[in-house]
């Protein structure tokens, strides 16, 4: 999994995830995950 940044303690960053950091993350504690690539980019 990548590096996970906390930027307060309510909200955090990371590189591109795949489906299994997803489980990880959710592992982790974390609720919600904010998607902020631009539609159409490749991978």
């Amino acid at each position: 999994m990548n590096i996970i940044k906390k930027l307060t303690s309510e909200m955090s960053l990371t590189s591109q995830i795949d489906i299994e950091d997803v489980k990880k993350l959710g592992g982790l504690g974390f609720k919600k995950i904010i998607n902020n690539r631009p539609d159409k980019e490749e991978d």
